[in-house]
Parts: structure tokens; C-alpha cells; sequence
């Protein structure tokens, strides 16, 4: 007992003298981080990280004739940058495409935010090979045209043997003006809803 006693002692000063602190009955526990089960699988997300000039890291640009892509440094949901699409030809289809994202069957939820240019809503699509439903796979209107952001929600079900995705922005076509669109903090998870 009395070793005991002159170990306890010791290792108290031992404490005392690192500078540690003792914790007590009614310390509280540290809270750690809790781990995000839903990574987003969009690299780049926020457009911040470029390649050269105004191409953006991990996505792919495509602009035809009067139609081009660029980095938004005054018009942006956050960060430094947003994405804007503008076009003055009615035929003109530009394009910004996300990386490749394997996906597994199940549950997805796509975000991001948009705006319009005052009169023209972006459109976007989810692209794959044809196996997603017609409600998903294809162009669709973010419907947004007004000058605030808005956050666009899209989920969907990957099916059996998928495979991938990836995701595209452009702006409205078939339209005899100008028209630009704004994408900006885009997120892809698996679950969500």
C-alpha cells in the first residue's frame, strides 16, 4: 500500500511538472469530428482551381462561335470564382463537363447552385449511356432564369451495372439573343434523400 502510495505521489508530480492537466470526474469529453459519410465526388466543385487561363481543373470545355466559358470573379454563390456560360448563337451548345464518377448501383443526390441571366435558366444534364430514366439523362432546364442564386436538387437511382457519370452545364438553346448562366458549388453524393 504504502508503494502504492509513493508511486501515485510521483506520478502527480510527474504531471504537475509536464504541465498536464489532471482531467477530473466532471471533465466533459472532447467532441471529435464526425467523418462526412457522403463525400462530394465532384472534383473542383467551386470552379477555384484552374489549368491555364480560364480552363477549369477537372472539368472539360467545349465552346463553339459566339459562345464561350469563363471564370466569374464578380458574380458568384462563394469562393473566388463562379462558372459562366454565354452564347449569342441560337445553335450554339457550349459545355462544361464534370470528371468521370464511377457510381454503384443506388441512391445519388446531384446540388448545385445557379442563376440566370434575368430572362434564360442554364440547362444541365447527368449524363451516363443511356441508362438513366428519361426524367434524369438528358437536358433539363435548371429553371432559374432571375439574377439571384438558387440551389438546384436532383436525385436519382443509379441502376444495376451503371457504370459512371458525369455532369454538364450549358446555357439555353434555340433562343435568337444573348443569354448567359451562372453554376457555382456543385456536389455529387451517394444517398441524400
Amino acid at each position: 500500500m504504502k508503494r502504492s502510495v509513493v508511486y501515485l505521489v510521483c506520478l502527480f508530480a510527474l504531471v504537475v511538472m509536464a504541465g498536464m492537466a489532471i482531467p477530473s470526474a466532471s471533465a466533459s469529453p472532447v467532441a471529435l469530428p464526425t467523418p462526412n459519410p457522403f463525400p462530394n465526388m465532384i472534383l473542383n466543385p467551386g470552379f477555384e482551381g484552374r489549368r491555364t487561363g480560364n480552363n477549369f481543373a477537372y472539368w472539360d470545355e467545349a465552346d463553339q462561335d459566339l459562345c464561350s466559358i469563363y471564370a466569374e470573379t464578380s458574380v458568384r454563390h462563394s469562393g473566388l470564382v463562379s462558372a459562366r456560360i454565354e452564347c449569342d448563337d441560337p445553335n450554339g451548345v457550349p459545355k462544361l463537363e464534370s470528371n468521370y464518377v464511377d457510381l454503384d448501383y443506388g441512391p445519388y443526390t446531384l446540388t448545385f447552385w445557379t442563376r440566370g441571366d434575368g430572362t434564360n435558366a442554364g440547362i444541365y444534364k447527368i449524363a451516363n449511356e443511356g441508362l438513366l430514366p428519361a426524367e434524369v439523362n438528358g437536358w433539363h432546364s435548371t429553371g432559374v432564369s432571375g439574377t439571384s442564386w438558387q440551389k438546384v436538387t436532383v436525385n436519382f437511382i443509379a441502376p444495376l451495372d451503371f457504370g459512371g457519370t458525369w455532369i454538364d452545364f450549358t446555357v439555353a438553346y434555340d433562343i435568337e439573343e444573348f443569354r448567359t448562366s451562372y453554376f457555382d458549388d456543385v456536389s455529387l453524393v451517394a444517398g441524400g434523400f
